[in-house]
């Protein structure tokens, strides 16, 4: 076994000062859901891609990658797009909040066209999509706090990939005035119904009449 000290010790003092470089993803595609519903989308790649500038997207290089970015009003217009993931989206709406699901488009994942299965071909990638409210459920690969993260060949393949649970601000402002308002008249009601049972208990005739003929009793004991 002390024969193969030597080249342990070589790897080791080559490991140290030849330290292999460590790759982040080749592509990251990220989606940021704003309060407001509006969506920031963003492809970040290496630049040395190939890979055909769609014109619906504005491109930078940023460090030397390429930067890919747009803003979209809604989800519904996001389903519209003809160059996107291949997700479909769909919300609910509750008054105060609304429920949003996030699926594979299967309709736009049979054309295999856009810019998403231009980036299939990379070893590595990351989805992500960053969400303003609960993820109630998700098939991501992993969720830190408000964020979902999926590996890029293994996205079409998910199911279920996102149950986002998002609060209205102006219904949830309402709703919580009026509950509170409710609150505070119930408590005051209460108040004012045990107030005037003490009144009925020590001013009604039946108690004056009684308190009347205690009196009349300590005034002529005999």
């Amino acid at each position: 076994m002390y024969k193969y000290f030597p080249l342990v010790l070589v790897a080791i003092l080559f490991s140290l000062l030849f330290p292999m470089p460590v790759f982040a993803s080749e592509v990251e595609w990220q989606i940021i859901w704003h309060d407001d519903n509006t969506l920031s989308e963003a492809i970040i790649l290496n630049e040395a891609s190939n890979l055909t500038n769609p014109v619906s997207w504005q491109t930078s290089r940023v460090d030397g990658k390429i930067v890919m970015n747009r803003k979209i009003p809604d989800w519904e217009a996001y389903n519209k797009l003809e160059d996107k993931l291949p997700i479909i989206v769909w919300s609910r709406d509750f008054l105060v909040f609304s429920l949003t699901l996030v699926n594979i488009d299967k309709e736009y994942s049979s054309q295999k066209q856009g810019t998403f299965y231009q980036l299939t071909g990379f070893n590595e990638g990351t989805i992500t999509i960053e969400c303003p409210s609960f993820i109630i459920k998700s098939s991501a690969n992993s969720v830190d706090n408000l964020t979902a993260t999926w590996n890029l060949k293994q996205f079409e393949h998910s199911t279920n990939l996102l149950q986002v649970l998002v609060f209205n601000g102006l219904w949830l402002g309402i709703f919580l005035f009026v509950f509170g308002f409710l609150a505070v008249f119930r408590m005051y009601y209460r108040n004012l119904k045990k107030a005037q049972q003490i009144i009925e208990s020590n001013y009604s005739l039946d108690m004056v009449s009684i308190q009347k003929k205690e009196r009349e009793r300590d005034n002529n004991p005999n």
